[in-house]
């Protein structure tokens, strides 16, 4: 990474987690676990086998795409500018795409909230170093 090379990142999480968590904890709501494991194994499955086609003058959009899980945490991040597609059009594309995961969790009945901004970002196993989160 350099300091001029600049990522669109998306950071999501779940509405309501913790209290979620608290409810599990009690036997409230034994059932959670693995509602929410089906839920989030299949918004997941869609962001790494990605079944919107990109633009066609997008090659390879999908490797370039980097994402990291954390307990109800997503962040998504993709360079800001990939070959010929114009920075708006990736921003549009890239914020499609995380509205189908959103759309997925919503469709099991988890809400989720995130923003998405423009900046530096690093990634690999273990950190994250990113200016646009």
């Amino acid at each position: 990474m350099t300091n001029d090379e600049e990522y669109i990142v998306a950071f999501i999480d779940i509405l309501g987690f913790s209290e979620a968590i608290r409810e599990y904890d009690s036997g409230l709501k034994p059932e959670l676990l693995n509602e929410i494991k089906e839920a989030v194994n299949n918004a997941g499955d869609f962001l790494l086998t990605q079944y919107i086609e990109p633009p066609a003058n997008l090659v390879n959009w999908k490797e370039h795409l980097k994402l990291q899980f954390f307990s109800d945490c997503l962040c998504v991040a993709i360079p800001a500018k990939l070959t010929t597609l114009e920075l708006i059009d990736n921003f549009v594309f890239f914020s499609t795409y995380i509205s189908t995961y959103q759309n997925l969790l919503m469709e099991k009945g988890f809400f989720s909230r995130g923003g998405i901004s423009i900046g530096s970002y690093y990634s690999d196993n273990f950190i994250i170093f990113s200016g646009a989160l």
